[in-house]
């Protein structure tokens, strides 16, 4: 078992006497992060105030542990594209790497560079950009995280991540109306619910996505009732779509329109169709879905959203009178 040592350590050490006795101060003592891991003494001397050579020392067994608690949730890496890779470590790490594609003849070890630092957590980040599907097939892959610190701990942290050459990043379904947005109904005085994908057939819609991959095409497919433009009521009546009420007739799939490559939208209105949620919020059937797909030569990825209806656009659509 070894002792500390600190030349510059007992310099400065006041105390209080009471009688014969001394109360020595504390002292904060920061231990050299060089310093392994292991156990250790801290040696506390007593000399004589009138004879240096006369003194007295008892020892102190401490231990130096130098957690690094190394973690990520990284899971997928998108070809062709920019990808943020990150990882957490204990605030005694000082370096950590990443190595994507693990065993592979594409592995590569990117340095992380420190991004955050809380006091308590390590924040790291590496920008990397994903090799193309003429480099790597889609699939699961593996990565090797390992960090380190300046008295040579390490660990490692392994993960398996999925290689995507086409991705949905993110959607977004709303509708002209937003009727159902949390407010005071203006005419039942009730709190309405609070629901962004519930919509009334006729409200004109609006999808988008971002996708990422430079795919061929994205398309948007819906539940039956919703691209069904002849649609019969309870009592027998029919209604149609496009000679009753002037919208037009559109065949599936649709396809989206986009002006970067990435952002990806297209309108649509609702035609009449059976309600999934009554006025009362009870419900009367299943959730409608709206999926959006993205294709790139033979591979494609989807998503999907569901969402209610409630009545009609001309359920509220009245006249206010002058007084």
């Amino acid at each position: 078992m070894d002792t500390l040592r600190d030349t510059n350590f007992l310099e400065g050490v006041t105390g209080t006497k009471t009688g014969n006795d001394i109360s020595w101060d504390e002292i904060n003592y920061q231990v050299s992060q060089a310093i392994p891991d292991g156990s250790y003494n801290v040696r506390i001397t007593a000399f004589d105030s009138l004879n240096s050579s006369i003194f007295k020392h008892i020892n102190f067994p401490v231990t130096i542990k130098t957690p690094i608690d190394l973690e990520s949730d990284f899971s997928t890496l998108v070809g062709s594209e920019v990808n943020e890779i990150i990882a957490t470590t204990s605030i005694y790490a000082d370096q950590v790497t990443a190595e994507v594609f693990r065993g592979t003849a594409q592995a590569q070890t990117l340095a992380m560079t420190l991004q955050d630092n809380d006091g308590e957590r390590k924040t790291w980040r590496v920008a990397y950009t994903a090799p193309n599907s003429t480099v790597l097939p889609e699939g699961d892959y593996n990565a090797r995280f390992t960090a380190r610190t300046p008295n040579g701990n390490i660990e490692t942290l392994d993960r398996v991540f999925t290689l995507q050459h086409l991705k949905i990043s993110s959607t977004h379904i709303w509708g002209d109306w937003n009727h159902w947005d949390g407010s005071i109904d203006k005419i039942t005085k009730q709190v309405l619910q609070n629901n962004p994908h519930r919509f009334m057939s006729h409200e004109n819609i609006h999808i988008e996505a971002v996708v990422v991959g430079s795919p061929d095409r994205v398309e948007v497919t819906m539940s039956p009732e919703l691209t069904n433009y002849v649609y019969t009521n309870s009592k027998g009546t029919v209604y149609r779509h496009d000679t009753d009420f002037g919208y037009p007739v559109r065949v599936f799939p649709l396809n989206m329109a986009t002006t970067s490559g990435t952002n990806y939208s297209l309108e649509y209105v609702l035609p009449l169709a059976d309600w999934t949620l009554d006025y009362s919020n009870v419900r009367r059937k299943a959730a409608y879905t709206i999926t959006i797909t993205a294709y790139k030569g033979a591979m494609s990825t989807s998503s999907s959203t569901s969402i209610e209806l409630t009545g009609n656009i001309h359920d509220l659509t009245y006249y206010q009178f002058e007084k």
